[in-house]
């Protein structure tokens, strides 16, 4: 018998008692095991139907598994006003999505939904959509491809945000503005794809813009990204005579006019353009030749560059192995290129099937910490587990993304790497070893959300109804098997943090302030609330100025709590030089108990972050069966006492805590033990030599050439900047490169457009801790405090 057809044919039975017939008839034909057949007195339709079908559905087969291959996870990345979001938005146009063409600078793209978004003109939060896309003229015939489309922010103080999207995406094309080139974001996006070893196309937009210069952007691409481009197309004409692209691989003129119409012609001998046609496909040839071994046999036996269907496989193969980087060109705000852009996507970058199958290894061991490596599915350990990104396989999925919604609640964005997620499913999460209920599955199209029955491998939603699940979690079914539940994928790589300002609010409780503040922090991981204990003052840290800002907007607008931020300060950490050792003895009458214990601890510096080591030789005195428990709670107190420096309390960096010995009577608490190595931690802190140190940023200025002269006084006279370049941008701009500190950054934005008459503009990366010079040490410490001796020979002189 078929057990495919019998899994389907008890989907549709009805009547309890026919289950249960069924079922045991199977268990008698040896279909089913009698310990797989639950009984059935006691149990529900719904319940037993989903129990007795399980033991099928992993390999049943699913058709969606057949539409994989036409399947494109993507992102949209670049610097800022490159034009991201534009080119999304012609996306969802040339795909039937829309009628209508939403522009940035009227406020009313379907992408960027947020209020700050549409009035500042900037992305700032990642936008997920689902376009079909039936092809060009050209490519119509191979059929319809789906898109996951991602558009990210471009401003460094929203990195998180591209961050945790490239860690689930498939592609991405990467946008460079054609007067501009390789941007400061454009490298940072670059390094951020690498990491995940995604697959790139690059599009160079705004060929119709004053300074364009195709050539000067694909060298720049080859000198700042250190990767051979390979421009597929040619554009001809420059700014405002740009209208037409030649396709290098297909040996066609794309053209439109003024009204944006498109239209396609055979570019072939005796043609104005075929001269320059074979002249860059012998640059295309050549390259291509480079890198692929199968293209080169073909190129050299023919003496030509071979048929667009072998062209295009050979690019496809190169791309996928991140060996060169095709170029496209065009002008999206007035459709120019774009539906060759969408071609390319389908033709070049990779399906759900053309990745690395994903690797799940053991939580807490060493090989989850190679984050790079799981990531990428490069991992060669035993301990690592693979899954084929198909429904076949056991229910995989990360959580990447979490947007709050003041109807629905909190909206789990979730990559489904393997298997079928179900609406009303019960996941398991195995970064928090706790269960949570998807009540809803939707699809996502920006702001607005379709419900669907279920999200098959390879596919993108969000979730409804996850209470705890956070960016970087790994979700597996609720009846996953023991192992599978032990083990995580590698999760998001966070940012450090920069600025921090107070907050305080008027008319609103505690509780629904922390309410907002948690949502908040839960929505992006790269906001960080915390209490300062001595000022009693409630602190938002985050990536910038900006960042800060917009944060206090967005929780007035989704909570009504009006905040009040206080002066903008910098981040600084406190770092261990040297190591120290303290024994500490706690005797203390806790909870209406004598507790009494010793612990001797040793703090040492170190390259990882900071962490507490319990070596296996320490010898406990507590009875064995508490081991456990004991040995938990000397880490806790451990984390506990090591969280911020002794000399100004910013959180500690690049520390490890060994427990070197510990002692306790049998009566002694968990929570006695943590109190002990918590104060035992911060009074070897005060004993080690700490120092502080400050975050230095990578700043870049674009300005005027008339202005670049007052800019770099400021930077070197004001503050203390180490200038490392002034590179030309287009006819009339410069841009000036520097490293500076970031405390002498505060406030920069007001003095740039003072010295600019608003016409210049910064961006600010970080770069690196480095220790605080003597001279910077004592502005920020405060003086210490006089004797009476001194006091008194001031009063004396007064």
């Amino acid at each position: 018998c078929n057990n495919n057809i019998l899994c389907f044919y008890l989907l549709e039975m009805k009547v309890l008692n026919i289950v249960g017939e069924a079922a045991l008839w199977m268990t008698r034909v040896g279909c089913v095991r009698r310990t797989q057949v639950p009984s059935l007195p006691s149990i529900s339709l719904h319940r037993h139907i989903c129990t007795t079908t399980q033991v099928f559905n992993k390999h049943a087969h699913n058709p969606e598994d057949e539409n994989l291959p036409k399947v494109r996870n993507i992102g949209i990345m670049a610097h800022i006003d490159a034009g991201k979001t534009t080119t999304t938005e012609r996306m969802l146009h040339l795909s039937g999505f829309m009628r209508t063409i939403g522009t940035v600078d009227d406020g009313n793209t379907q992408m960027d939904y947020l209020k700050d978004e549409r009035e500042r003109g900037i992305t700032i939060v990642s936008a997920a959509t689902t376009i079909k896309w039936d092809g060009s003229p050209l490519t119509s015939s191979n059929g319809s491809y789906f898109f996951n489309l991602i558009d990210t922010p471009g401003h460094i103080d929203f990195t998180v945000e591209v961050e945790r999207c490239l860690r689930v995406l498939d592609g991405a094309v990467a946008i460079f503005d054609a007067s501009a080139g390789v941007e400061a974001q454009s490298i940072t996006v670059w390094k951020q794809a690498e990491r995940y070893n995604v697959p790139v196309i690059g599009f160079v937009n705004k060929m119709d813009k004053m300074g364009a210069d195709f050539q000067k952007c694909v060298d720049m691409i080859e000198e700042k990204l250190s990767i051979p481009p390979v421009p597929v197309q040619w554009p001809i004409g420059l700014e405002s005579e740009y209208n037409t692209t030649l396709d290098l691989v297909k040996g066609k003129a794309w053209s439109w006019d003024a009204n944006g119409n498109m239209t396609i012609e055979d570019v072939e001998n005796g043609h104005p353009l075929y001269d320059i046609l074979c002249d860059k496909q012998s640059d295309l040839m050549d390259t291509l030749s480079n890198f692929d071994d199968e293209f080169m046999e073909y190129a050299m036996d023919s003496m030509a560059l071979p048929p667009p269907s072998i062209t295009e496989a050979a690019l496809r193969r190169c791309v996928l192995a991140r060996q060169c980087f095709p170029i496209l060109c065009g002008a999206s705000r007035r459709l120019k290129g774009v539906e060759p852009l969408m071609d390319a996507i389908a033709a070049y970058l990779p399906s759900p099937l053309d990745r690395p199958p994903i690797q799940l290894a053991y939580k807490g061991s060493k090989e989850s910490l190679d984050t790079h490596l799981l990531a990428t599915g490069a991992h060669t350990s035993k301990n690592v587990l693979a899954l084929e990104p198909t429904s076949s396989e056991d229910l995989v999925a990360l959580a990447f993304k979490v947007v709050y919604d003041k109807h629905r609640g909190p909206l789990v964005y979730v990559r489904v790497y393997s298997g079928v997620l179900h609406a009303r499913s019960v996941l398991y999460n195995t970064d928090l070893h706790d269960k949570e209920r998807a009540t809803r599955v939707l699809r996502v199209h920006a702001d607005d959300y379709q419900e669907v029955d279920q999200i098959s491998a390879g596919h993108i939603a969000a979730l409804v109804g996850l209470k705890k699940t956070s960016s970087g979690h790994t979700l597996v079914d609720g009846r996953a098997p023991a192992d599978l539940r032990k083990r995580v994928m590698a999760g998001i790589a966070l940012p450090h943090t920069v600025f921090t300002c107070s907050i305080s609010a008027e008319g609103v409780t505690d509780k629904d302030l922390h309410h907002a503040l948690d949502c908040m922090q839960r929505e992006d991981p790269s906001v960080h609330v915390s209490y300062d204990e001595e000022t009693k003052q409630t602190l938002l840290s985050g990536m910038g100025e900006l960042h800060l800002e917009i944060t206090i907007s967005r929780i007035q607008d989704m909570f009504k709590i009006q905040l009040t931020p206080g002066p903008m300060k910098v981040a600084y950490r406190e770092e261990v030089v040297s190591p120290a050792s303290v024994t500490h003895h706690l005797h203390r009458d806790m909870g209406g108990t004598i507790q009494d214990c010793v612990v001797g601890v040793r703090i040492e510096p170190c390259s990882e972050p900071t962490h507490t080591t319990i070596p296996d030789e320490v010898a406990f005195t507590f009875p064995e069966e508490r081991s456990s428990l004991f040995s938990e709670s000397l880490r806790i107190g451990g984390e506990m006492g090591s969280e911020k420096g002794p000399i100004v309390s910013h959180p500690l960096m690049g520390c490890n805590v060994v427990l070197e010995s510990v002692s306790a009577v049998p009566e002694t608490s968990a929570a006695a033990l943590t109190t002990c190595m918590k104060e035992a931690v911060q009074k070897a802190l005060k004993e080690a030599d700490v120092r502080i140190l400050q975050p230095r940023m990578a700043l870049e200025v674009t300005v005027e050439d008339k202005d670049v002269g007052s800019v770099l006084n400021d930077l070197n006279s004001e503050r203390h900047a180490l200038v490392r370049e002034v590179e030309m941008k287009g006819p009339v701009e410069r841009v000036v490169k520097a490293e500076v500190a970031l405390a002498s950054m505060l406030g920069y934005s007001s003095s740039l457009r003072m010295l600019t008459s608003g016409r210049g503009n910064f961006s600010l990366e970080f770069s690196h801790y480095e220790p605080l010079t003597q001279t910077e040490l004592e502005k920020l410490l405060p003086p210490p405090p006089q004797s009476n001796d001194e006091e008194k020979v001031e009063q004396k002189e007064a």
